[in-house]
Parts: C-alpha cells; sequence; structure tokens
C-alpha cells in the first residue's frame, strides 16, 4: 500500500503587488500599501533611535520595503542579532499584521520562490510557505526573550512598560 503525502496547499490572492511607503494622514504612523490594496500601518521611520546601529538601522529600514521578501529577510536578520536590535522592536510589532507571503519553497527539488512586486494573479503554494508575520514574531521571541504569539496588543503593552528599560540596557 502506497502512502500519500499531503502537502500543505495554500491558495492565495495576491492581488497588484506593486506595494509603496506612503506617509499616512494620522500623526505617529507611515502606511505600506499591501499587495492587496489593504494598508500596514507602521511606526515611522523618524521614531528609529538616532543611537541605533548601523547594521540594526540598515534593517529596519528594510522593513519598510515594497517587497515583503526584503521585509521578510528583514525581520529574520533582526532576530538573529538578538538584544542588539532591541531599537526594532516597535516596527517588528507592526509586522505581525503582515500576512503576505515573502516565498515558498516547493516540496520536489526544493526549489524556492522569493516574492517581489508582481502583477495581479493567483498563487498556488504547495510545500512550504513562508510569511512576514510569522518572521516578525519569531524575531520578536528572539530579540526580546518574550513569546505573545502574534497579539500586537500584548506586545504594544510589553513594550510601553519595558522600553526605556530595554533600550538603555547594553547588549551582550
Amino acid at each position: 500500500m502506497r502512502s500519500l503525502s499531503i502537502t500543505r496547499i495554500c491558495v492565495l490572492l495576491i492581488a497588484s503587488m506593486r506595494p509603496t511607503v506612503a506617509s499616512s494622514e494620522a500623526p505617529k504612523t507611515a502606511s505600506v500599501v499591501l499587495g492587496n490594496g489593504s494598508l500596514l500601518n507602521m511606526t515611522p521611520k523618524e521614531e528609529i533611535p538616532s543611537d541605533t546601529p548601523a547594521s540594526v538601522r540598515e534593517k529596519v529600514l528594510a522593513l519598510y520595503s515594497a517587497s515583503p521578501f526584503a521585509r521578510f529577510e528583514a525581520a529574520g536578520s533582526l532576530g538573529e542579532m538578538g538584544r542588539r536590535a532591541v531599537s526594532a522592536v516597535p516596527q517588528l510589532i507592526d509586522l505581525l499584521a503582515d500576512q503576505t507571503l515573502a516565498k515558498m519553497v516547493s516540496p520536489s527539488g526544493g526549489v524556492e520562490t522569493k516574492v517581489q512586486a508582481q502583477g495581479q494573479f493567483f498563487l498556488f503554494c504547495s510545500g512550504e510557505c513562508f510569511f512576514v508575520d510569522n518572521e516578525a514574531e519569531k524575531a520578536l521571541r528572539g530579540i526580546t526573550g518574550q513569546d505573545f504569539g502574534k497579539e500586537q496588543k500584548k506586545w504594544r503593552s510589553w513594550w510601553e512598560r519595558n522600553r526605556r528599560q530595554r533600550l538603555n540596557r547594553p547588549a551582550r
């Protein structure tokens, strides 16, 4: 008897994948326009602390990219930096709302497809699908040692209580 393997199939509609970064009318936010036309509210770039190390700042700025793959990669890099990347916490909390597919790996042959800005199409992902919000969550755990899942409200509350202490503590 043959055993059948069941692959995870993600069906996504990615419409008009030409997101741009736009300033919001509301104070204290910036927006990234996602492929489906929705807005992802982000902490303004001006709120990145001036003493943020250049390598961290570069990755934080990439979180504002129009490319979901660039946002995914930047979040992953920040998570690997650990406490050194603590100034990225507000933007990573924002990315918990970004459910955009960033890349996929096919079940046979490990072919990897990076999702950049593209035209309108249906995407069928069988195999492993990697989403921006999952990478942001993983990064937050790596930087803070905390785990609130994808619950932005809990993350924001924790950050408000701990921001000063965390930003002023030297990284190991």
